[in-house]
């Protein structure tokens, strides 16, 4: 949503309905259970309840509060892809294409659907490139588009060839945190680097 928490942060009234605290977690995405109820009792989970509140009811919000405001400490439109962020005519409405330039590591360029999931990803960690960026997205169920210029497709063969060798681990391996981070680069490479990961991504993920 953009939010930030006031400095310093106000004094709010606490909330003891437990449907308004399941409420609010189900807009986060969270679950709530017995342990939730402590949480109602924070300055800053309050102080996001009453933004939150604020927000449903469309009544007047903070600067200070909202990165939508230029007058916002943080604000959004101070972020290096902000600027970047380049609004375009699709066959359904508006798309919003992320057109890094010379800067781009891909030669598709991440376009997204809404203005809110643009502003979304101007919010992320300035290191992230786009297949960063796309696997976040990805992840989260967020609908995007790759768009990339006619001439600098390249005609490939049906069939990929895969550089992997299929893994082999003896009898009585145990699995760690680095077999994880394999299968993660793994996906990655399927997803972003395939012609069909690309296709899949084309369909909007």
């Amino acid at each position: 949503f953009g939010y930030l928490p006031p400095l310093p942060v106000p004094l709010k009234t606490a909330v003891p309905e437990t449907s308004r605290q399941k409420n609010f977690l189900r807009i986060l995405g969270l679950s709530w259970n017995g342990s939730s109820s402590a949480l109602f009792s924070r300055p800053r989970i309050l102080a996001l309840c009453d933004f939150i509140d604020k927000l449903s009811r469309q009544t007047s919000i903070s600067t200070d509060e909202w990165d939508l405001s230029r007058e916002n400490r943080a604000s959004v439109a101070f972020t290096s892809r902000f600027r970047l962020i380049k609004e375009v005519l699709g066959p359904d409405g508006p798309l919003f294409m992320l057109d890094l330039n010379e800067h781009a590591t891909v030669k598709w360029i991440l376009t997204l659907t809404t203005a809110a999931h643009a502003l979304l990803v101007c919010r992320l960690h300035p290191q992230f490139r786009e297949d960063d960026i796309a696997v976040y997205l990805l992840r989260r169920g967020i609908p995007f588009c790759t768009l990339q210029d006619a001439e600098t497709l390249q005609e490939r063969p049906r069939l990929d060839i895969n550089p992997f060798q299929y893994p082999y681990r003896p009898h009585g391996y145990v699995f760690d945190i680095s077999d994880y981070a394999a299968y993660i680069d793994r996906c990655r490479y399927v997803i972003l680097h395939r012609s069909s990961g690309r296709a899949v991504l084309l369909r909007g993920g």
